[in-house]
């Protein structure tokens, strides 16, 4: 399973409530959880040795975790949030955002900027460049990791060089990071080089496999949330071993690649953009958007958001004007499962006597690819419904994972082959 363990009672307590088997996301599957008093005490004690002296919190009316209290800006809201989840776990957690936040606005406005900075360039490139367009591909995947004591080794390396593989034949110019060359800053860099290359008449592919780290609530409403993505380096290396789960959670969250980063690259204008994250709770990186978007979402799905495929075309006023498609291994709360490490393979579901190797979604979604001549709507259909039942399979009907798939595109347009 593509999900993190750790060593430690505390540590594995708290992973083992990350999602309901029974339901698409962990918030609908709340009941009841009255937080005890002596758990309550900790949290105060915690949020005042990370320097939260007016973070507070209570119970709210079905027992959960709720934060109250002053923040100075949305980085100390999300530090008390780690806090809560280390202690009680994600479903103890209100999601419910503070209203207290003196600065709610920087990410915005740092979003603003790149977005200024971005249409910049592809003004200047417009200028510069030759008429037409290229296939450009960012492909990142990790299969063992430095901190080794806490995220166990999983096939993010064998998917990407699959995907880096199969998008080389598709007539994509790939650049890949896999393994130790996929650390926080080598991650990061390379989505922004790639931003800075991207042009209007371009087509763009971004692949990540890798852990996903639990999500926390956004500023933005309920229902939203935050995640981000493990690199190489990310969680306890080097220097002093963090000796609880608190300080695991911050450090782990302050070196990882949040996923913010990955949406800004995906909204850039490009003639067609196509992203497939492959980690856990990959599916909670796009209900971080703007109430319109939801709005328009709402509308067009009567009603329901968490649907196979959704129109995105409110989603940003920076939307590829070719066409969008963001596909996700998973749907809300839920982990990204694949076989054994060893021995790490499956069989097709195309051809029982070949051997695939890597996660359940990621190897079928590229098996039906070639299958259906690069058809993705076709391709992503039946490798969610293989990906779904090796999920219950390999669980025990424990664990269910139905991936996502957003998009924008004409069905005879959505072809990764043109």
């Amino acid at each position: 399973m593509r999900r993190r363990q750790f060593t430690g009672t505390t540590l594995t307590l708290l992973l083992g409530g990350c999602a309901s088997p029974q339901m698409p996301g962990y918030q609908s599957g709340y009941q009841g959880y009255q937080v005890p008093e002596p758990l309550i005490e900790r949290i105060r004690l915690k949020l005042r040795e990370h320097g939260l002296a007016e973070a507070g919190v209570a119970r709210d009316n079905v027992g959960r975790v709720q934060l109250l209290g002053r923040y100075r800006d949305e980085d100390e809201v999300e530090r008390a949030f780690l806090v809560v989840q280390s202690i009680v776990g994600l479903k103890s957690c209100s999601p419910r955002y503070p209203a207290e936040v003196q600065q709610r606005h920087w990410e915005r406005a740092a979003g603003e900027a790149i977005a200024e900075h971005a249409r910049r360039l592809a003004a200047a490139r417009r200028q510069a460049q030759p008429a037409g367009s290229r296939k450009l591909a960012l492909v990142v995947g990790i299969n063992e990791f430095m901190d080794s004591a806490h995220l166990r080794p999983i096939q993010g390396e064998d998917d990407a060089r699959l995907v880096a593989t199969q998008l080389g034949r598709a007539g994509y110019e790939v650049s890949a990071l896999l393994g130790a060359q996929a650390n926080k800053a080598a991650i990061e860099a390379a989505l922004l080089r790639m931003g800075e290359r991207l042009g209007p008449a371009d087509s763009l592919f971004l692949y990540i496999s890798s852990h996903g780290n639990p999500p926390l609530p956004s500023p933005k409403g309920p229902g939203q949330h935050r995640m981000s993505i493990a690199a190489y380096d990310s969680g306890d290396v080097g220097g002093t071993p963090s000796r609880d789960a608190t300080e695991y959670l911050l450090r782990l969250q302050a070196s990882s690649v949040h996923d913010r980063l990955v949406q800004q690259l995906a909204r850039q204008p490009s003639r067609v953009t196509r992203v497939l994250v492959d980690t856990c709770y990959s599916g909670d990186m796009l209900t971080d958007m703007d109430a319109d978007s939801r709005g328009q979402m709402l509308r067009a799905n009567g009603g329901r958001v968490d649907v196979e495929s959704v129109s995105l075309a409110a989603w940003s006023a920076d939307a590829p004007a070719g066409g969008y498609a963001f596909i996700t291994a998973t749907s809300e709360g839920q982990e990204s499962l694949g076989p054994p490490v060893r021995p790490g393979q499956f069989s097709s579901p195309l051809d029982p006597q070949r051997a695939l190797r890597g996660s359940f979604f990621t190897q079928a979604f590229f098996d039906y690819l070639a299958h259906f001549q690069g058809q993705v709507q076709p391709a992503f259909e039946a490798a969610q419904r293989f990906t779904a039942a090796q999920a219950l399979a390999v669980s025990a009907g424990r664990r269910q994972q139905q991936p996502r798939l957003f998009s924008t595109l004409a069905a005879d347009a959505n072809n990764l082959y043109r």
